[in-house]
């Protein structure tokens, strides 16, 4: 006779029934392939996650010089774009992008390194790539829009709290605080356009 899977505090019988019937949990091994399926499934939301984040920093980044590619491909034009713009100059404009893409990165480096079990070196590269270092404050105080700089502060604020949860090695909390953290990407990217 199998080895039941343990019970998770949260998981409901409904969805260990959906998991058995999509072999996620066969009911027999042991509890760390079970734990292993759980991770997998955790890691592949995530993966879409970072593809709606990635997504909309695509439609960030390309609010200059995409317009007639967004309006072949059915989506708005600046002319209906309701986000509100920033009114940046080129050259910050490229830094900004430069950022965005360096803190996509690190989130991916992240999650990999969250799945390989190291938790110490995803909380350094959180704080380092991502956290409110001086750098990263006067960076976020350069910005006239007081909403956008305070939501860069929030992100960054978040980065580090991410960072400190991280170092507890708990996955399920790991995440949650890497979903508040990527909250503020999403956040931003719907408000705000170069």
């Amino acid at each position: 006779m199998g080895v039941s899977p343990p019970r998770l505090r949260g998981w409901t019988g409904t969805t260990v029934a959906w998991m058995r019937r999509q072999n996620i949990v066969c009911g027999r091994g042991n509890n760390n392939d079970y734990l292993e399926r759980l991770n997998m499934i955790a890691f592949k939301r995530i993966t879409v996650l970072l593809a709606a984040v990635g997504a909309a920093a695509l439609a960030f980044a390309g609010d200059t010089k995409q317009t007639g590619t967004m309006q072949r491909h059915g989506m708005m034009p600046h002319a209906t774009d309701g986000r509100i713009s920033l009114g940046l100059p080129e050259q910050m404009k490229t830094h900004q992008l430069m950022n965005m893409r360096s803190h996509l990165e690190a989130i991916q480096n992240i999650i990999g390194l969250m799945e390989t079990g190291d938790f110490d070196k995803a909380s350094e590269v959180a704080h380092t790539r991502l956290g409110l270092t001086e750098d990263m404050k006067k960076m976020c105080s350069m910005f006239k829009n007081e909403e956008f700089r305070n939501l860069g502060f929030q992100f960054h604020n978040s980065a580090d709290a991410l960072s400190e949860t991280l170092k507890t090695k708990d996955m399920k909390k790991s995440l949650h605080a890497l979903q508040n953290t990527m909250g503020y990407c999403v956040r931003c990217h719907a408000t705000f356009r170069q």
